[in-house]
């Protein structure tokens, strides 16, 4: 009877293709991401409880770092960017039309 092989992502497939440096670059950068994760969850439990004016900038800063390391590891590994980074990429981006001196009034 054939066994069937798990199918491999495109991630997965690049990482193998890394020399030693970039790997470890990713590694590096895989962590990070992980911290991120914590510090949005946390940021996130943070605006809950006290409200967007007074906690909503750190959870902006921590995605907009968040964007940047997946941003990294898709340079990286030249492999385009997860569903979920672009949700919140589209999220995040000001509507057209409207600056950043007009969403700070």
């Amino acid at each position: 009877m054939p066994t069937a092989l798990p199918i491999r992502s495109q991630h997965a497939a690049a990482v193998e293709h890394l020399s030693w440096p970039d790997t470890a670059r990713f590694l590096i950068l895989l962590v990070r991401v992980r911290w991120l994760n914590r510090r949005l969850e946390v940021a996130h439990a943070r605006v809950e409880r006290y409200g967007l004016d007074d906690a909503g900038p750190a959870l902006l800063l921590t995605a907009r770092r968040w964007l940047d390391a997946h941003e990294a590891m898709g340079a990286l590994l030249r492999t385009p960017e997860l569903p979920e980074v672009g949700e919140l990429r589209a999220m995040m981006r000001p509507p057209i039309g409207q600056t950043v001196e007009d969403r700070t009034l």
